[in-house]
């Protein structure tokens, strides 16, 4: 367990040694924990990495508490941004180090699916209050979130672990069904696409031009890429939304047919 954890922490170092760390805007999803919460309320952001969401839910008024696996992400959130509600772990999702019922929201933005879920869920379920909130964000797209692994707990004997690039790492492909099962001891508030068809194979356009390992060159080109995606989304949700049978079918096979991301908004039983 200590060598899988070691593994893990140096795998997240140096990804995140390859990335960006200006300011940027956080994403669309966080901002719903501002409509529903309280000024000062407790909020965990499990896997916080870069920190762009975690710091602008300080700057809001809100007690954020980030937790990163990577000693790295956390060091470069200290020395890039100080709060004096910004409260910084590293440590691991499957075992948070925080009291039960400690805290108002979960905030899990693309971070799930690299961990054991079932030990997270629990932990999640733990540390949030009764009536607490949960927002969770998947990707449903990109291939290598589809990939098994063997766990201790279930480890899958039958496919080789040289067809799979990161074996000791536990990725996972959710289906909204699964969403609602994995957390069917909380009560759903919302699920929901964050794109449709066109602007996920637009997407999944950056992603195969991000494979080529160009770095930051092609950053124009995925900047009028998502400009695209957005508009033509919007475009054709329009068009879904008329009051016609065949917009109807439109929607249900062609518009919403694919998604990068589910968001999932719940409340802890």
């Amino acid at each position: 367990m200590v060598k899988k954890r070691i593994f893990l922490s140096q795998h997240w170092d140096e990804m995140y040694k390859r990335g960006n760390w200006s300011d940027r805007e956080p994403v669309e999803d966080v901002k719903i924990l501002k409509k529903h919460l309280k000024n000062g309320a407790k909020i965990l952001d499990v896997g916080c990495g870069k920190g762009k969401d975690i710091v602008q839910l300080a700057k809001w008024g809100f007690e954020a508490y980030g937790l990163d696996i990577s000693g790295f992400a956390i060091n470069k959130i200290k020395e890039n941004f100080s709060h004096k509600n910004l409260h910084l772990y590293v440590g691991k999702a499957e075992n948070l180090p925080f009291e039960d019922k400690f805290f108002d929201a979960v905030y899990c933005n693309r971070t799930l699916y690299h961990l054991s879920t079932e030990k997270t869920i629990l932990e999640i379920n733990r540390v949030l209050k009764k009536g607490g909130l949960l927002l969770i964000s998947v990707p449903q797209t990109m291939r290598v979130h589809g990939e098994p692994v063997a766990i201790e707990e279930a480890p899958v004997k039958n496919i080789p672990p040289t067809i799979t690039r990161w074996w000791k790492d536990d990725y996972y492909r959710f289906s909204k069904y699964g969403l609602l099962y994995l957390f069917r001891d909380f009560t759903p508030l919302s699920l929901y696409e964050t794109r449709t068809t066109f602007g996920t194979l637009i997407q999944q356009v950056n992603y195969f031009i991000a494979a080529l390992g160009l770095g930051w060159l092609p950053a124009p080109i995925y900047f009028v890429n998502n400009l695209f995606g957005l508009a033509i989304d919007a475009f054709f949700s329009l068009i879904a939304k008329l009051p016609l049978s065949a917009a109807k079918r439109f929607d249900e096979l062609v518009v919403r047919g694919l998604t990068i991301d589910y968001i999932f908004i719940a409340q802890k039983k």
